[in-house]
């Protein structure tokens, strides 16, 4: 196997990859390379940070609708953590 080191994996190796990290290190590793940003911006990736119960969550939120669930689950992870983080 001839260079170009980890970013010729699929896409959805580095995905895979990127969901066992947190999403500081998600967000972090989508500026080392194109392969790495389209990677680290899957729904797959994010999903896995989401919380188990995101779903009940959303039908519980007065911000959310369930026509929102089709927002990428980068945007619903960042919604979700806005929401989590100023109720404190």
């Amino acid at each position: 196997m001839q260079g170009g080191g980890i970013s010729v994996l699929p896409d959805v190796c580095i995905s895979n990859i990127l969901s066992f990290t947190s999403p500081r290190d998600a967000g972090a590793w989508s500026l080392v390379s194109s392969a790495f940003k389209l990677a680290a911006d899957s729904n797959f990736v994010w999903e896995k940070f989401l919380p188990l119960d995101m779903e009940d969550i959303i039908s519980r939120s007065l911000f959310l609708n369930l026509n929102q669930l089709f927002l990428l689950k980068k945007q619903l992870y960042l919604h979700h953590a806005m929401i989590h983080f100023s109720s404190r």
